[in-house]
Order: structure tokens, then sequence, then C-alpha cells
């Protein structure tokens, strides 16, 4: 979190995931955790990296940025609750597959900390939102455990962009 906290973003400043964070490197003080890889769930350093892209990807999101770069998880282990909007993770893997966003206008600021064990993230803009950020699902579907769907976002009322193509297979049977 401390790697993100306070980093000025504007449309001609966009934010990358690895170029703010660096590897993550038991020298630099990342522990183990849990990764995904090749569709096995595995211990890495760094792992769960994946857990602070989600949450920066869904900032932008909902704060009506452009996406640049997103990739979602190939696996699902876990399925998010039945009342949760499925798809809007974001994996990220040294130095290859990053999270990359900008604001459409203005400048934002990031406010990334971690209190309480619990990950707080915010952005503080020079300009407000254009609007209410609306998203929903489209095209969603199960074939062969793989499921797979669309996010599309309306900003003040305003159809804006498809935010996530997502195609991922399912450990277990729906």
């Amino acid at each position: 979190a401390p790697a993100f906290d306070g980093l000025e973003l504007a449309p001609d400043r966009p934010f990358s995931f690895w170029r703010a964070l660096g590897r993550a490197t038991e020298a630099r003080g990342f522990r183990y955790g849990m990764e995904l890889h090749g569709g096995c769930i595995v211990p890495a350093v760094g792992g769960g990296l994946c857990l602070l892209s989600r949450a920066l990807y869904q900032l932008a999101v909902y704060s009506g940025f452009d996406v640049l770069e997103r990739h979602g998880h190939s696996l699902i282990a876990v399925e998010p609750p039945p009342s949760t909007l499925w798809g809007l993770d974001a994996t990220v893997l040294w130095p290859y597959v990053d999270l990359r966003f900008a604001p459409r206008r203005g400048r934002v600021a990031l406010k990334v900390q971690v209190r309480d064990g619990a990950l707080h993230v915010n952005a503080r803009s020079t300009l407000p939102l254009e609007g209410p950020v609306e998203l929903a699902a489209a095209d969603e579907r199960v074939v062969d455990r793989v499921r797979s769907n669309r996010i599309v976002r309306r900003v003040g009322g305003v159809f804006r962009d498809v935010v996530a193509v997502n195609r991922s297979r399912l450990v277990r049977e729906p």
C-alpha cells in the first residue's frame, strides 16, 4: 500500500501497478502468499497482490477513469457471493501483466493505506465526478465450466465503455 499512497495521476500521467510497485521480492520485505499459477493455487513471494490490484481497478472503474490495461483471472477458485457483480478483478504478474488506468480529466491523488488490518483505497480529484457510475454484466454465461461476461459502464446515464471482458475456468461446477 505505501508504494501507491500519494501517487498523482493525470490523463497524460497514467497509473501503472508495476511502475509504482516494482518487483515483489523477499529482500524488499514481501512475504509468501497464495498465487494462482498454471491452474493451481501455490505459495509465492508477493502472492495476494491481486487483492490490491483488484481494489485499485475497482476504484478506477467506479471513478470513471479510462482503463488502459486490465487482465482478469483465468481461474475462479472461489465464486463471489450471488449478489456481487462478477468480473471486477484485476490480476498482475511481474513484469508482463500490468494494471494501468488514467483519469479522463483533471489531476487525481491516490490514498492507499492499511488500517486495522483492512485495505482502504480512495482518490481525491481536482474535478468532481462526471456523474453516477453504473455497471452491468452483459452476455453472462457458463459453458463447459468456463464462465464469461462483459462489464459495461454508464457514467451520468450515458453508455461509456466496456471495462472488462472476462473468461475464466471454474474449479467447481456452478
